[in-house]
């Protein structure tokens, strides 16, 4: 075997997707701050191609210049963002060190690709990514863009994919017989020399140069028959391109122009340099099969279940060490680490290695290094990690009292309607239980106050089991039903939306039904759900009061600030019925906000923004202050991950907020246990009374139909 060789590729400590090109004398490659290289083998010489500083890219652990070689080895093609925040495809000549932009940037356009004779360059773009185009906001949710398949064609002498044929039958001269067997001898005698020609074709075939010029660009881009939502486009099969669509591998014919499904229910796939195999991963496994054509039930299976592993946990350990280490060098918000001497870090933490016995030693040592970054969202995910089965016991949603040396159910909590969701085994239709009632036994076993009502619930969550209850502690005139524990997790989630509504009915009551509430339980998918659920069902009051308490972040909720900072414009008279609004739906009234020291990330932003744009008072005590961001890292060698706190909020006026001091309300308010085990909640209270107060001077815009206009002379 060869010795290796070693090339120096830079100062950073991360680099991705090396990737060879089709002469296999160069690499392409990119770092973790933004820049594109290609390497030549054979004189270690790097070369920059390009960088992307315009683009704002929270997570860089991908190449996210989607880039890819022309067959010739003499072009790169990738993608590039504008001034504008939109990208581009540009195309680099290795010969020249010049760079081209091909697309207009009227469009985001993803991984250009060439096909194998090297007469297009294909991409996909969208001219509808709008607001979709920051994976932070809120305002992106349900907003699905749509892209489409395009070719640009590389040289003004290429046809256009799309021919124009005559109609006009061909008429066909009848060969002689003698012809006919002349022409077999002929290809039987040639087939051997063909055969051992077609490889050094092909060969020469990769390297012949393509042509290229960049004339008339726009009118040399077509738009491919290939519907919407395809991607992970290849090249690389002759006269074909392969795809994914929904999970599934597709081929399109360049000659027919045709699509034919290949491989149904696939997690990737890859081709091989030559375009003749097809590697394809899905449930059952891995499988190499010929690219381009459906294989043949299980064609091509890789057998893996043998594949040993030998593992030096010590060598991981320090492997891993150094890598957390350099990745928070690498990918952290900031250069200057927050005024933290890394490298004395580093050497402060790592004398500790030797001592490390297990991984969970490993993160506990991480755990500590990271904590010299004083820096929220900094986690560590244990990787290769030994550890006990876990048992999953069911719960009913209901709690308990022990009278009478039985379990009484004291309250049972219901399911809500119109969260699909949301099970609750002890309220389903038709089975009679109610408050007050005894369990008396768990599939058959009798249940006395001397056992754990849980130890009876193991491995029951989802699991029909049966119960026996009763308006009485005993046996007697007991009745038999049959339940669907749910998980612990599920139970949690009816509890908080009992309180959810607990608080909803107690804002109507205090407020005399002219206050909404509204709960964010995250500023997630979970939080815009409850937002919209409970925001548009209530446009009839004439005040919101927006609970974000324990909030758990997730995306920045622009799109609920939007909303509530929509004012009335105009009112639209139709002849029956009531009138309507421009803005059509909203609470056009005063506003306050319920925070406290659980609610962070997410949780900070909006009630900054809420006050940013003057929509009310904050009422409560601090949030928790982490509102530097966390996106995509490298996973480590067992399997763990670390993040690296790599986006930070700053002011208009430029300075760094919100982290280690989080937003303050302008009213504070303590939840005091005694209140609470008396069932007030006095921030709850005290913001209603700020409401009613704001709503007695608020100028309300009455929005009343008109008299009729008579506009005939």
């Amino acid at each position: 075997m060869d010795e290796p060789v070693y090339i120096n590729l830079g100062t950073s400590n991360f680099y991705f997707q090396p990737t060879w090109s089709p002469d296999s004398k160069k690499l392409f490659y990119n770092d973790s701050h933004l820049n594109l290289f290609f390497v030549d083998i054979d004189s270690k010489k790097i070369t920059k191609v390009d960088d992307d500083y315009l683009g704002s890219h929270t997570g860089r652990s991908y190449n996210y210049f989607e880039s890819s070689w022309s067959p010739d080895s003499k072009w790169i093609a990738y993608v590039k963002t504008l001034k504008s925040g939109v990208n581009a495809v540009h195309m680099y000549n290795i010969d020249t060190k010049q760079s081209q932009q091909v697309t207009d940037g009227m469009s985001e356009v993803q991984r250009p690709i060439f096909t194998r004779d090297g007469k297009y360059l294909i991409f996909n773009a969208s001219t509808d990514v709008g607001l979709t185009n920051s994976g932070l906001h809120m305002t992106a949710y349900d907003r699905r863009s749509q892209y489409s398949t395009y070719a640009f064609i590389l040289s003004s002498d290429s046809p256009s994919i799309f021919k124009n044929e005559s109609d006009e039958e061909t008429i066909k001269t009848e060969e002689s017989k003698e012809q006919k067997e002349e022409d077999k001898k002929d290809k039987k005698g040639s087939k051997k020399d063909s055969d051992k020609d077609k490889k050094a074709e092909e060969s020469k075939d990769q390297n012949k140069p393509i042509k290229v010029d960049f004339n008339n660009i726009n009118n040399r881009i077509i738009a491919l028959s290939i519907p919407n939502g395809s991607y992970g486009f290849d090249g690389s099969v002759e006269n074909m391109l392969i795809y994914v669509r929904e999970g599934n591998i597709y081929a399109y014919d360049l000659k027919k122009l045709e699509e034919k499904l290949i491989v149904e229910k696939t997690r990737g796939f890859s081709i091989s340099h030559d375009g003749k195999q097809m590697l394809y991963r899905n449930a059952q496994g891995y499988f190499i099969v010929a690219a381009g054509q459906k294989p043949a039930g299980d064609t091509g299976k890789l057998k893996l279940d043998d594949i040993k592993l030998r593992v030096e946990p010590e060598e991981e350990w320090k492997q891993i060490f150094n890598e957390v280490w350099a990745m928070q060098k690498d990918f952290f918000y900031v250069e200057n680490m927050h005024g933290a001497d890394w490298n004395a870090v580093k050497a402060k933490y790592e004398k500790f290695l030797p001592y490390v016995n297990h991984r969970s030693d490993l993160s506990y040592l991480l755990n500590e290094m990271l904590g010299e970054l004083v820096v929220g969202h900094s986690y560590i995910y244990p990787g290769d990690e030994p550890s006990a089965p876990s048992v999953s016991a069911g719960v009913l949603g209901a709690d308990y009292v022990i009278e009478n040396n039985r379990y009484k159910i004291k309250r049972i909590y219901n399911r809500m309607d119109w969260h699909p969701n949301f099970k609750a085994p002890l309220a389903e239709p038709g089975l009679g239980v109610k408050e007050g009632m005894y369990i008396l036994a768990v599939n058959g076993k009798e249940l006395t106050a001397d056992t754990d009502i849980y130890s009876l619930f193991d491995f029951t969550v989802d699991k029909q089991i049966g119960l026996k209850v009763n308006d009485k502690p005993t046996m007697a005139g007991a009745k038999e039903i049959t339940v669907k524990p749910i998980s612990f997790g599920n139970e949690v989630a009816l509890r908080r939306q009992f309180w959810v509504e607990n608080n909803r009915k107690k804002v109507d009551s205090l407020s005399n039904g002219q206050i909404a509430y509204v709960y964010m339980p995250n500023t997630g998918r979970e939080g815009y759900t409850s937002f919209n659920r409970y925001y548009f069902s209530q446009m009839d009051k004439k005040a919101l009061l927006l609970d974000e308490r324990n909030n758990g972040g997730g995306s920045v909720a622009d799109y609920v600030i939007d909303l509530l900072s929509r004012e009335l414009i105009s009112g639209w008279g139709i002849r029956d019925g009531k009138s309507f609004t421009t803005p059509g739906n909203g609470i056009f009234g005063p506003k306050a906000m319920i925070i406290n020291e659980n609610a962070g990330s997410g949780g900070d932003m909006m009630p900054y923004m809420f006050r940013f744009k003057g929509l009310g008072k904050l009422v409560g005590r601090t949030t928790m202050g982490i509102l530097v961001g966390i996106s995509g890292y490298p996973q480590l060698l067992d399997g763990g991950m670390v993040t690296s706190p790599n986006f930070g909020i700053f002011d208009l006026d430029g300075n760094y907020i919100i982290e280690n001091e989080g937003v303050a309300p302008d009213v504070f308010v303590e939840q005091m246990p005694k209140d609470l085990l008396q069932g007030k909640d006095p921030q709850l209270e005290r913001t209603v009374q700020i409401l009613l107060e704001e709503m007695k001077t608020y100028p309300y815009k009455e929005v009343k139909k008109p008299a009729d206009p008579v506009r005939v002379n």
